[in-house]
């Protein structure tokens, strides 16, 4: 399991919520990712599919797993599999800001194979346009097919900005089973979008876990 520390578990989940058959659950929705950002994680992601893209042959992959392409879970997001299924490439992955499942021998098999380039990324200090990222690996199992359909309500990610009114109400109500709060730039009072995001917090979660310090 590969969490963010933004990330939190607002509802109780169970093994079946991450793994089914052996497999990580996810989401196969493809979605063109145009980087928008000279310090973003647009080349990253250019860079994984130039793998993906010269290792697996889309159409023969959705050919073998129609059902994970087009699974009544992913509910409306089905019509952007539909609208690039003309394209004979995999465009990009749709990023899904939450704890992903992954397969230890995913990441042997992608070491094996392309150890040069993760090599290289592994001496970068910092965030670098030449390199990959972890979500490769994600995307290797979505287009090898190793993997399981999972509801795309599971969770849902927050970009936090001053008034919070959405992330808080789904904290309070539980209305997930794990959200992601993001931090941004737009923030101008951090101390009380933090109060605010404890105080929710408190409503549903009073007392320490066994594992908080005093």
């Amino acid at each position: 399991m590969y969490f963010n520390d933004d990330t939190f578990l607002i509802r109780p989940v169970k093994k079946s919520d991450f793994f089914k058959k052996n497999l990580p659950r996810d989401e196969a929705i493809p979605h063109p990712t145009p980087s928008i950002s000279r310090i973003g994680v647009g080349c990253t992601i250019s860079n994984n599919m130039e793998i993906i893209n010269t290792t697996f042959n889309k159409r023969e992959s959705m050919r073998k797993n129609f059902f994970k392409w087009f699974h009544p879970l992913y509910k409306h997001k089905n019509i952007a599999s539909i609208c690039l299924l003309p394209w004979p490439k995999f465009a990009s992955f749709a990023t899904v800001h939450l704890p992903l499942s992954y397969l230890k021998s995913t990441f042997e098999e992608v070491w094996e194979q392309e150890e040069a380039i993760l090599s290289e990324t592994s001496k970068s200090k910092f965030r670098n346009k030449n390199d990959v990222n972890q979500w490769i690996m994600r995307y290797w199992q979505l287009a090898s097919g190793n993997f399981m359909p999972r509801n795309i309500n599971f969770g849902k990610s927050y970009m936090l900005k001053n008034d919070n009114d959405n992330a808080l109400l789904a904290i309070e109500r539980q209305k997930y089973k794990m959200i992601c709060l993001n931090d941004t730039d737009e923030i101008k009072d951090s101390e009380a979008v933090k109060k605010s995001i404890i105080n929710s917090f408190n409503k549903i979660l009073p007392k320490k876990s066994k594992f908080e310090k005093n």
